[in-house]
Parts: C-alpha cells; sequence; structure tokens
C-alpha cells in the first residue's frame, strides 16, 4: 500500500501494493496447476516414441510362454508410432546376453520389473494368453519400469468358434481380441502419478490348482492391479515368503482345506505347477492367520474346482488387520465357466472401499461438466479483466504521483494527492476482486 505523503520532495515511492497484487494475482493463475500437479497424467506425447518390450504370455495350461500370442502383441502395438517395440528376436537375445532365460514364463510384476530393469526399457507388457477348452482367456498388464507399478491392465476371453459355428485356430482366435485389447493404448493417455497406497494385498489360489483356477486367479490379479491403491503380493512372492516363514502347507481339497497357493510364474526361477496353503478346520480363521504371518493388509483367496463338467467358484476378501473376513461370494456349479468369469469382474468391482478396487466414482451429467468448465472460464476471464482494470489503475497513479512531485503550490499538490490515492485504493480494490475471482476458479476447478 502506498505511503502517505507528507511532501512533494519526497523521492523513490512504496510499491508493496504492486507486489502484493502481483503475487496473488500469479498465485490464482497457478494454483490449479500446482494443485493438480499429485494427479494430472503425466503428458508423453512431446517425448517421443516410448520404449516399450512385451513378454510372451503365459499359457497357464501349460506354464509355458505363448510367442504366438507375444507376436501378435507386438504386431499391434508396433502400428503405434508413440511405441518404439523391441523384436522377438532382439528380445530373445539382449535376454541371453545379460545372462536371463527367455524361455522362462512370467506372468507377474516382479518378473516382469526385473527385465525391463536389466534391459533399461521404460514399459513391460506382460500377461497371460491362457488355451482352455472352448475359450481363451487373457490378461495383460504394462508395468512402468521409473515408477515401479502396473499403469494399464485388460482381462478378456474369446470364444474357440467363429460367430458361423466353425472352429478356428490360436492365432485366429486370439489375434482379433488381443490387438484390440492394446490398439488404444497410448503412452500420452497414461498416468504415471503414484497413488496412495491402502497396504499391501496379497491375491492368493485357494484352492486345487488347475488351469481354470489359475485362469481366475491371474484376473483377480490384473484387476487389483488395474485399482493402482495398494501394495501387491503376487503368488509367486507369495510362495517365497511361506517357504521364508517355513510354512509347511499341505494339498487337498477336503472341508477342511484353506486351499492351496498356486505357483508363481517368474523369470527368477522355474516353479511347479501344484498348489500350497496351510490347513485349518476354520479356513477364515486360517486366512487371517496366514496373513498376518505374511505381514498383509488384505488378503484376496480365489478358487475354482473343476466337478465333471460344472465349475464352481468362491471368492473371498479378508481384511487382516481388522481381523475379519470383508466379503464372500461362493459360486453354485455351472457349465458356463464364461458366466463365472463375469462373476469374478462384478466382485473386484463391487468391493468399493472395502476391497482391492475404490468404488467407480459416480458419472456425472454432461451439462454438469459444461457449466464447471464455463464457471471456470468466467472466473479466469473475470480474473483477468480486472488484473487489467487495476495495471490501469496504477499506471494512472503513477501519472498522478509525477504530477505530485512536479506540483509547485500546495493546492496542486493537494489535489495531486487526493487523486493518487483514489486511484491507488481503485487499483486495490480491483486486485482483491482479480484475486477472489481467480480463486473462486481454482476452487470450481478442485471440486
Amino acid at each position: 500500500m502506498r505511503a502517505a505523503i507528507k511532501n512533494p520532495g519526497r523521492e523513490g515511492r512504496p510499491t508493496r501494493r504492486g507486489i502484493t497484487c502481483a503475487t496473488l494475482l500469479i498465485w490464482a493463475l497457478t494454483g490449479p496447476a500446482i494443485g493438480a500437479d499429485a494427479t494430472a497424467p503425466v503428458a508423453l506425447a512431446a517425448l517421443g516414441p516410448r520404449t516399450l518390450i512385451v513378454l510372451d504370455p503365459v499359457d497357464l495350461a501349460t506354464n509355458l510362454p505363448d510367442p504366438a500370442a507375444g507376436r501378435l502383441l507386438r504386431r499391434g502395438l508396433a502400428d503405434n508410432p508413440a511405441w518404439r517395440v523391441t523384436s522377438g528376436d532382439s528380445l530373445a537375445k539382449q535376454l541371453h546376453d545379460l545372462g536371463m532365460d527367455p524361455d522362462l514364463p512370467c506372468a507377474e510384476f516382479q518378473c516382469a520389473f526385473d527385465a525391463g530393469n536389466a534391459l533399461q526399457t521404460e514399459f513391460v507388457l506382460f500377461g497371460t494368453a491362457t488355451n482352455l477348452p472352448g475359450l481363451n482367456a487373457y490378461t495383460l498388464d504394462l508395468a512402468h519400469i521409473p515408477t515401479s507399478q502396473v499403469v494399464w491392465s485388460r482381462v478378456g476371453q474369446a470364444s474357440k468358434r467363429s460367430p458361423a459355428g466353425r472352429r478356428m485356430g490360436r492365432s485366429q482366435i486370439l489375434e482379433g481380441p488381443l490387438q484390440f485389447a492394446v490398439a488404444g493404448l497410448d503412452p500420452a493417455g497414461l498416468n504415471l502419478r503414484k497413488q496412495p497406497s491402502m497396504g499391501l494385498l496379497g491375491v492368493m489360489d485357494g484352492g486345487q490348482s488347475t488351469p481354470h483356477s489359475r485362469v481366475i486367479m491371474h484376473r483377480a490379479l490384473s484387476h487389483a492391479y488395474a485399482a493402482r491403491s495398494y501394495d501387491m503380493l503376487g503368488p509367486a512372492e507369495m510362495e517365497g515368503l511361506l517357504a521364508a516363514l517355513d510354512l509347511n502347507p499341505v494339498h487337498g481339497n477336503g472341508a477342511g482345506d484353506s486351499g492351496a497357493l498356486a505357483a508363481g510364474t517368474g523369470m527368477s526361477g522355474s516353479r511347479g505347477m501344484g498348489g500350497s496353503g496351510p490347513g485349518s478346520a476354520d479356513p477364515a480363521a486360517n486366512m487371517l492367520a496366514l496373513g498376518k504371518s505374511m505381514g498383509v493388509r488384505y488378503l484376496l483367496r480365489t478358487e475354482a474346482k473343476n466337478e465333471g463338467r460344472e465349475y464352481s467358484m468362491d471368492l473371498s476378501l479378508y481384511d487382516v488387520a481388522a481381523g475379519k473376513m470383508i466379503r464372500h461370494w461362493p459360486a453354485r456349479a455351472t457349465g458356463d465357466y464364461p458366466a463365472l468369469l463375469g462373476m469374478e469382474d462384478r466382485f473386484m468391482t463391487a468391493l468399493g472401499e472395502e476391497g482391492p478396487v475404490p468404488q467407480a466414482a459416480k458419472a456425472h451429467h454432461p451439462w454438469r461438466s459444461l457449466g464447471k468448465g464455463a464457471s471456470i472460464s468466467l472466473a479466469a476471464i473475470g480474473g483477468a479483466a480486472l488484473g487489467w482494470m487495476a495495471w490501469q489503475s496504477k499506471e494512472q497513479a503513477d501519472q498522478e504521483y509525477a504530477r505530485f512531485k512536479s506540483s509547485q503550490t500546495r493546492d496542486q499538490a493537494a489535489d495531486a494527492r487526493g487523486r493518487v490515492v483514489a486511484d491507488d485504493t481503485q487499483a486495490r480494490k480491483y486486485c482483491l476482486l482479480g484475486g477472489l475471482s481467480l480463486a473462486v476458479g481454482v476452487a470450481i476447478w478442485t471440486f
């Protein structure tokens, strides 16, 4: 604010008012960008093609990589100029040169991260493509190596019969679904910001390990990756942790069986395909005790059984810290296995704040978004207009102050002083109103 004017010979002029106004306007204009920085997607379009390797998806029926599925994915991604995809032959050679076996299966984050870190690539696509009777099921997960997180996930299945009822080859079955799944995958649309974690989540196959049960477990794992709200403990890591804790799991599928922990598929080493899990007469109490032993916050247990030509499924989620089972979905036996996959989708998306997938945000009416955008625009225009008026008043005050300094009589000085004070007050008023207008825009932007 301008200091009181006492005599016409005063040199210099205070600038506190100008600094305060400029600071307020700068804060209001940059506030939305600063506030949104923690959650806004990182724009990668201007950085050129992003480096990406595709690990051959694992067939959970054989526990072997599927080169055909890997070629289909690379072909689908190579058409997008935003990606620089390493060829399959080059990838195998580089892994071999680094002492890593390219033929080992990798369907979990840790082995994908190890491969991406060793090859110094930015993104790694990994997953599964399982050949089951009547259909092929797949999961796809994209790991961002610099931030050590999965930033994109997809699950799906493809029927082995064409719409005309004709049986198709495996490549024909997978070509459309896999290439469609990655067709819209663009690095510019990925949000690479780390999300706050709600704790460590373990995912395990709690029944007799079969291809059908492993498919459901890996779908649940991909859905949990997609939530981006948890630190993940995959099956391979859980198996290693159980061994380190010297827990003696037993196999079985009787009434007292708590389940079998499915073997992981990790590039760091070959693992068996059998399940493992500690036995107990009370499955819920056993799962909570197992979760406490492993130090996880949540434990997600999946189980699928083959009962002749029918399949049954049991899904349960445990809050280990609270000592309770949050949700339990047993499914009756059915011959429609794809229906069980759809039930797994609903289980993972219906958990809300209590489970691995946070409840989806409510859809807003288009008019609401339009109104919000219009309000923000008006607030910005109003703030800019008021800022310009404040600057105009400041310029007038400067001119009057110059006249004040050159005044020859006391009456001229008093008259000029009055105009300086009036213009100075007007500039402050416009500045505060402009800052208030922009603050309203920030509030609308935020909420």
